[in-house]
C-alpha cells in the first residue's frame, strides 16, 4: 500500500478541513485519518429487495454466490432490509507480490479492495511474458498516466491491491476488446467478500449503511409521489421503490444519459414499474409558471419540469466533494473546488423545497465530511424565507431505529 506518512489528500487545507470535521466526535490526528480513509469498512452491507426476496432467501442466495468463501463471513441480520458480512480472520492480509503484474485504473481498484474481482475494461497493461492462467498481482495506477496497452514494466506510481488470477491474453483485452472478468482476485489485500449482485437476480443490492439511512427516514409509503433529485447510481431509488411495494410514483432524475440507463436497467432486473427515470438537470425541474398539476394526472407520462409542490417526498442526495468515501488512494481537490460545491447545493436545495407538496418530507444528504456542505447548508436553509413552511426535525425525533448509526466494523451482533 501507500506509504504510512503520505496524505490521502494532496492540499494541505483540504486535509487540515477534514481532520478537523472528524475530531467533532473525539480527537483524530492526520495520520488516523489517512489510515482510515484508505482502507475499505470492515462492514460489508447489503439490503434486501423485500418486494422480490426475504431476508432468508437473500441470505441462503448469497451464501451459495458465495461458495467456498461462505465460511469465512460472519453473516448478520440486522433488520428485516439489512444483512451485513464481516470476515471471521484478521481484515488486513500481507500479501506477497509476484513476477507477473497487471495495472488496472483507479475505480477498477478500489473495487478490488472492497472484493471485486478485475473486469477486463478496466486493465490497462500486462506486464511482459504474463499469460491467460499465471497468477499476478494487480496494482492500482495512481495518477492516471499508464497509457492502454502499455506494454513494458509499469514504474509509475502504483498501489497493490492483490493477487489473482489472470482469465485473459493481452490480445484479448487490447485488441478484441473482450469484456467480463480478467482477473479472479484470490489473494486480497483486505478480507471484503466478492459479491457481484448482478448474479442475484435483484434480490439485493450493495449499499452502504448511510444510504440506506436516508431512505429509511424519508419514509415513502406505497402510494406516494416521490422525487429522487440526483438519483445515480439508483440504490436509494430502488430502495424507495420498495419501501412504496410497487405503488406510486418515483421519479429518478440525472443529467446523465448513460447514468439513467443504468437505473433502468437496475428498475428491471429488481422487477419495479413504478420508477420512471429522465435525464435532466434537477436545478431546472420546476415550472416557472403557476401551471396547475392536479393529483389525478398521470405522471409516468409527465416529463420533466414539474409545477411546484407535486411531490410527497423529495430525496436530494446532492452532488458533493465526496470526501467521505472508503476507500480512497489519494485525492487532489483543491480547497477553491472545494467551496464550489454549496453553490450547486444550494441551487438544488431551492429546487427541492419548490417540488415538496404540504405535509411532505425532504431529505438532504451527502457522501462528505465538509462543514460547509452538510451543517453549512442546514445553517443556510434556516435563514431562507422558505423556512416558513418547513420544520427541521432533529436527530432525536427520527422515525428511524436511531440505533443503526452506532452499527460499526467493531461489533457484529445479532440482536
Amino acid at each position: 500500500m501507500l506509504p504510512d506518512g503520505e496524505d490521502v489528500f494532496s492540499c494541505d487545507e483540504v486535509s487540515a478541513s477534514v481532520c478537523k470535521y472528524l475530531c467533532r466526535r473525539g480527537n483524530v490526528t492526520v495520520s488516523q485519518m489517512n489510515s482510515w480513509l484508505r482502507k475499505p469498512p470492515e462492514l460489508t452491507c447489503v439490503r434486501v429487495n423485500t418486494f422480490k426476496s426475504t431476508q432468508q432467501q437473500t441470505i441462503s442466495a448469497l451464501k451459495q454466490h458465495l461458495a467456498q468463501e461462505n465460511d469465512a463471513f460472519d453473516i448478520c441480520q440486522v433488520n428485516e432490509e439489512i444483512i451485513t458480512l464481516k470476515t471471521k480472520k484478521k481484515f488486513r492480509n500481507e500479501v506477497v507480490l509476484l513476477e507477473h503484474e497487471v495495472i488496472v485504473d483507479v475505480m477498477c481498484g478500489l473495487a478490488v479492495l472492497r472484493g471485486a474481482n478485475v473486469f477486463a475494461p478496466g486493465i490497462l497493461s500486462l506486464s511482459p511474458g504474463s499469460s491467460d492462467g499465471d497468477q499476478v498481482s494487480v496494482y492500482a495506477d495512481l495518477d492516471k498516466k499508464c497509457l492502454r496497452g502499455h506494454a513494458k514494466v509499469y514504474t509509475g506510481r502504483k498501489v497493490h491491491v492483490g493477487n489473482g488470477l489472470l482469465k485473459v491474453s493481452r490480445e484479448q483485452v487490447f485488441k478484441e476488446n473482450v469484456r467480463g472478468i480478467g482477473v479472479v482476485m484470490d489473494d486480497r489485500v483486505y478480507n471484503c467478500p466478492s459479491i457481484d449482485e448482478r448474479q442475484l437476480n435483484g434480490q439485493l443490492m450493495l449499499q452502504n449503511l448511510p444510504s440506506i439511512l436516508a431512505v429509511l427516514e424519508l419514509d415513502p409509503l406505497p402510494g406516494h409521489r416521490v422525487l429522487d433529485m440526483c438519483a445515480a447510481p439508483g440504490g436509494k431509488t430502488m430502495h424507495i421503490a420498495t419501501k412504496m411495494k410497487n405503488s406510486g410514483y418515483v421519479v429518478a432524475l440525472d443529467k446523465s444519459v448513460g447514468k439513467i440507463k443504468q437505473i433502468q436497467q437496475n428498475r428491471d432486473l429488481q422487477g419495479f414499474s413504478n420508477i420512471f427515470p429522465h435525464a435532466f438537470d434537477s436545478r431546472k425541474s420546476v415550472k416557472d409558471d403557476n401551471t396547475e398539476f392536479h393529483s389525478d394526472v398521470d405522471i409516468s407520462a409527465t416529463p420533466p419540469p414539474f409545477p411546484k409542490g407535486q411531490f410527497d417526498r423529495v430525496l436530494l442526495d446532492a452532488p458533493c466533494s465526496a470526501l467521505g468515501q472508503r476507500p480512497q488512494f489519494t485525492n487532489s481537490i483543491r480547497a477553491k473546488e472545494l467551496a464550489s460545491f454549496p453553490r450547486v447545493q444550494r441551487s438544488l436545495f431551492r429546487t427541492a423545497v419548490d417540488h415538496l407538496a404540504p405535509g411532505g418530507i425532504l431529505i438532504y444528504s451527502t457522501c462528505t465530511l465538509n462543514h460547509l456542505e452538510n451543517e453549512g447548508i442546514v445553517d443556510w436553509a434556516a435563514e431562507q424565507d422558505f423556512m416558513s413552511v418547513l420544520q427541521p426535525v432533529p436527530v432525536s425525533q427520527w422515525t428511524t431505529d436511531t440505533s443503526l448509526l452506532n452499527i460499526s466494523s467493531s461489533s457484529c451482533d445479532n440482536n
